[in-house]
């Protein structure tokens, strides 16, 4: 079930526009702070990436 529901939500997150071209792009932000060695920025921007997901999925859930 855990599968199935994950799989649903990326589902959704993928479908809206531009949502692909923002997580590519938070993607690179995340790739280059850890190539650079940069923990924080690292952290920071992976925090974002979290905070982008968790606000998608609460709106999706509110609104269906």
């Amino acid at each position: 079930y855990l599968f199935y529901s994950i799989r649903e939500n990326l589902s959704q997150l993928y479908e809206r526009p531009g949502n692909i071209e923002s997580i590519l792009q938070q993607h690179e932000v995340i790739f280059e702070a850890i190539r650079s060695h940069d923990p924080r920025q690292a952290f920071e921007a992976m925090q974002r990436h979290i905070d982008f997901v968790l606000d998608f999925l609460a709106d999706f859930q509110a609104t269906g």
